[in-house]
């Protein structure tokens, strides 16, 4: 058993993390069949607006709550995909960020596209 939880010690705070976002995602999830059956029995009912709104924009902070949750277990979980490098090093943040992936991935295609274009070139010749 210590040996594999030596081969698991590095991930610890990696699934940590995606404990508590699965744990908010579902929180989160559960509680807005309430916020609905609030809006439905305490607002439309009565036919009171002022209560239909401030109820439905709980609702939408608690899905974007979800949104965060999920995104954050998603990118925490595939961050152990590295290799055992850092979640800065497996999203490629040490340096430029997202904006230095992105630039990356047009670059690839870019090349991959010159590279057709020179091969069919030759091609005609």
């Amino acid at each position: 058993m210590r040996t594999v939880f030596s081969y698991y010690k590095k991930y610890i705070p990696f699934m940590l993390i995606c404990v508590v976002a699965l744990f908010g995602q579902v929180i989160t999830e559960l509680l807005l069949p309430n916020y609905m059956s609030d809006i439905i029995n305490n607002g439309i009912v009565p036919g009171d607006m002022d209560h239909i709104e401030h109820v439905g924009l709980i609702m939408i902070l608690i899905a974007a709550l979800a949104a965060v949750c999920t995104i954050t277990c998603g990118l925490f979980a595939g961050s152990g995909q590295n290799q055992g490098g850092t979640f800065q090093e497996g999203y490629g943040l040490q340096h430029g960020g997202a904006g230095e992936i992105l630039h990356g991935i047009s670059d690839n295609k870019n090349n991959k596209r010159r590279a057709d274009g020179a091969a069919g070139h030759g091609n005609e010749s």
